[in-house]
Order: C-alpha cells, then sequence, then structure tokens
C-alpha cells in the first residue's frame, strides 16, 4: 500500500503503528502539542484499541515519536528550505538516499524532514542556526516527536511524500553510509551561510 492510498487521520495512524511507530494525537489548534500526556509513549507503543479511540473523530494529528520505541527512528528536521537541495544533493551523492526518506513541508520557504532508523539515537539536537542564533536544522531523538503526513489541517498544514516513510531502512553501523558527517554536508555546500555544531548524525 502507498501512501496516496491511505485516506484518513485513523487510517494513517494504524498505518505507522503496524509498521513499529509509536503515535501519538496531536492537538487540532495549530499548537502542534500533545492531546494526551505522552511520556509513556516514549517507552512502548500504543496498542490498536487506543489508536482508534484517539484517531476515531478524524481530528487529532499525528505525532510520531522518536528513538528506540519506534525501532530507532531519528529525524532531521531542515527548517530553511532554500538549503534542502544541496542537503539532498549529499544524500545522492553518498548513496543514502536509499536509505531515508524525505517530507515536504508545502508552507511558506519550505521545510524538509529526514526520516531514517539507527542503532543509537542521541536526544533532541540543534545542528545549525543563522547568524542571529536562530535554529535552522535540528534532529528529533529520544525525548522528542514529529508531526506526521496525514494530520488533518487544523493541526498541521499538509505535507507531500517524497519517499514513502513506511519503507525507511536501519542505517548500517558498520560502514561509512551509517554516519551523515556534517563536515561533508558543508562540503558539498549546504547551509554553508550556516552555524554548525560538531554532532555527527546518527551517533
Amino acid at each position: 500500500m502507498t501512501a496516496t492510498q491511505i485516506t484518513g487521520p485513523l487510517a494513517h495512524a494504524q498505518r505507522y503503528l503496524e509498521h513499529g511507530f509509536s503515535v501519538i494525537p496531536i492537538r487540532a489548534d495549530g499548537s502542534k502539542r500533545p492531546k494526551t500526556a505522552w511520556e509513556a509513549w516514549q517507552e512502548k507503543r500504543p496498542t490498536p484499541q487506543t489508536v482508534t479511540r484517539w484517531f476515531a473523530d478524524g481530528n487529532a494529528g499525528i505525532g510520531v515519536v522518536c528513538g528506540k520505541v519506534s525501532g530507532g527512528l531519528e529525524v532531521v528536521d531542515v527548517d530553511d528550505g532554500d538549503e534542502f537541495p544541496a542537503v539532498l544533493a549529499y544524500l545522492l551523492l553518498s548513496g543514502l538516499e536509499k536509505k531515508v526518506s524525505v517530507v515536504q513541508s508545502p508552507r511558506k520557504g519550505g521545510g524538509y524532514h529526514i526520516w531514517y532508523r539507527c542503532e543509537k539515537v542521541g536526544p533532541n539536537t540543534k545542528i545549525a542556526s543563522d547568524e542571529e542564533g536562530k535554529c535552522l536544522i535540528e534532529t528529533r531523538g529520544e525525548g522528542g516527536y514529529v508531526l506526521a503526513v496525514g494530520s488533518p489541517p487544523g493541526s498541521m498544514r499538509h505535507s507531500t511524500w517524497r519517499i514513502n516513510i513506511l519503507m525507511i531502512k536501519r542505517l548500517d553501523p558498520t560502514r561509512e553510509e551509517s554516519t551523515i558527517s556534517l563536515t561533508t554536508w558543508n562540503h558539498f555546500g549546504p547551509c554553508s551561510s550556516l552555524r554548525y555544531s560538531s554532532r555527527i548524525i546518527p551517533p
């Protein structure tokens, strides 16, 4: 089943759960905040019955919890869409495009999430900021979540799939492709105007 064949928040949420992702309901007021306490779902995935109760009315957005509970999910959030083509070029040159999935936001200025699974997931970490200190690239890992495709307009603006999130693969920690080096990113030109941390992704 492809993403375009899945309709409605409940169907999307069930599909994420089937593929090993922990999901939580997001408020439909645009705040991007969870509708319920979600600490427990950082440790275990909800049951199908709980997911049905959360999403049956079609009003809740879908949050996918990152970290070990979702099979080692980590997401790089690229807030500056103008910089993404260079990031994508790096992924293509390194062969990582076959291992990750990318979601594009239609909001003004763009914005992208790069999803992948890895052996060890770190906490939410800022990677790069502009000269004024505004964070433009960061990771969502342990203790974090991302808004996912399938959420209704009230909780987030619709996103589009570039690659099917449900088909993402675990990066191989024994090979060089298992790390996304910020030094390498900068060598190929992405975000050259930004200030980088020294973190390597994934750890």
